[in-house]
C-alpha cells in the first residue's frame, strides 16, 4: 500500500504533517471499533470476545441488513486473522440458534437474521497482496478492512478488499433469482421499471471499484463501508432508498419522500421513486452525491 500522508491546514494555507499513531495492542482499535461500530460500519454491537468452542471470537454483531458480522483485529498485516475469522463464521453457521438468542438478548426482540449473507471483517494496519489474492479464493463473504490512527485523534477505514458469495446452486443468467421473492416481482413487474432496475444496477455498480452489491430477499444492497442505496422492487414501483436524511437535500424533487418513522424493506431515510426518464436521471445524480458524501448523512 502506498503510503497516506495527512496534513492539518491553517487559516494562512500552511501545512503541518499529522504523524502516524502507533499501536502496541489491538484491544486499542477494538476498543475504538466497538464504541462507534454502527457509525463506522452500520453494524449493531452484540457483544465482545465471545467464547466459543476452541477460541473466542473479538466481536460480535448484526449489520443493517440483519446479516451476522464477525470480526477479528490484527495490528498489522497477518494471514492468521482471515483463517481464524473463517473459523468463528463456520462455527455459527452450524451454531444458530445461540446466534439468534444473542440477537435478541442483546437487541430486545426478534429478528429475521439473513443467514444466507454472514460477513467477516478483518481489520488490520495493512494487508499483504497475498491476503488480497487468499480471500478471492474463498466463496464467503470476507471484507479487509485496513485502519490508520493519526495523533491529534484522527482515524482513517479504509476498504482494502472485499469478495461477496456467489450463490452455490447458481443456474443460468435468466434463472438467477426464479427462487427468490424478488426474482418473482422481476418476471412480473411492469417493462418499463425492469428496463430502470437494470440501469441503477449497472449505474451504481460503476460509481467506484469499492461498491458492493448484495442481493437480498426483498431489496438489493449496494454499499462501499455501509450501505449507501438500497433497490426495492414491486410490480408497479421502483424505490431507490438512500442512506441521507431528507432535510439535508436541497430542493429534492417530488419524487423524493422522507421515510424516517416509516416501515420499509432496505436501508435509509430518503426514498426517490421511479417511473419516468427524468426521475430516473435525478435519482442517479442523487445516488452519486450519496456515494460521494456530498449531501450530509
Amino acid at each position: 500500500m502506498s503510503e497516506i500522508k495527512l496534513f492539518n491546514v491553517s487559516p494562512t494555507n500552511k501545512t503541518k504533517q499529522i504523524k502516524v499513531k502507533s499501536l502496541k495492542l489491538e484491544k486499542y482499535i477494538q476498543d475504538i471499533v466497538e464504541k462507534n461500530l454502527e457509525e463506522l460500519f452500520g453494524v449493531r454491537f452484540l457483544d465482545s470476545e465471545y467464547i466459543i468452542d476452541n477460541g473466542r471470537v473479538d466481536t460480535l454483531g448484526l449489520d443493517e441488513n440483519n446479516c451476522p458480522v464477525i470480526i477479528e483485529y490484527k495490528l498489522d498485516s497477518n494471514s492468521n486473522v482471515i483463517n481464524q475469522g473463517l473459523f468463528y463464521l463456520d462455527w455459527f453457521m452450524e451454531h444458530k440458534a445461540e446466534f439468534d438468542v444473542l440477537c435478541r438478548k442483546k437487541l430486545g426482540k426478534e429478528i429475521d437474521i439473513d443467514w444466507n449473507n454472514p460477513r467477516l471483517l478483518c481489520i488490520a494496519k495493512d494487508f499483504s497482496e497475498y491476503d488480497d489474492n487468499a480471500i478471492k479464493q474463498i466463496n464467503r463473504n470476507i471484507e479487509l478492512i485496513r485502519y490508520t490512527l493519526f495523533e491529534n485523534d484522527f482515524l482513517m477505514i479504509q476498504l482494502a478488499s472485499a469478495v461477496s458469495e456467489k450463490p452455490r446452486n447458481s443456474t443460468a443468467t435468466n434463472d438467477r433469482y426464479s427462487h427468490d421473492r424478488i426474482g418473482h416481482r422481476l418476471k412480473t413487474a411492469n417493462k418499463n421499471i425492469v428496463k430502470y432496475i437494470e440501469e441503477l444496477d449497472e449505474y451504481i455498480l460503476n460509481l467506484g471499484n469499492d461498491v458492493q452489491k448484495k442481493e437480498l430477499k426483498n431489496y438489493w444492497a449496494y454499499r462501499t463501508i455501509k450501505n449507501f442505496a438500497c433497490i426495492v422492487i414491486n410490480r408497479k414501483k421502483l424505490g431507490v432508498y438512500l442512506s441521507i436524511d431528507y432535510e439535508n437535500i436541497k430542493n429534492p424533487n417530488s419524487n423524493v419522500e422522507n421515510v424516517k418513522d416509516k416501515g420499509h424493506w432496505g436501508t435509509g431515510n430518503t426514498v426517490a421513486f421511479v417511473s419516468n426518464d427524468d426521475e430516473l436521471e435525478y435519482t442517479k445524480d442523487l445516488i452519486r452525491r450519496v456515494y460521494n458524501g456530498e449531501v450530509g448523512a
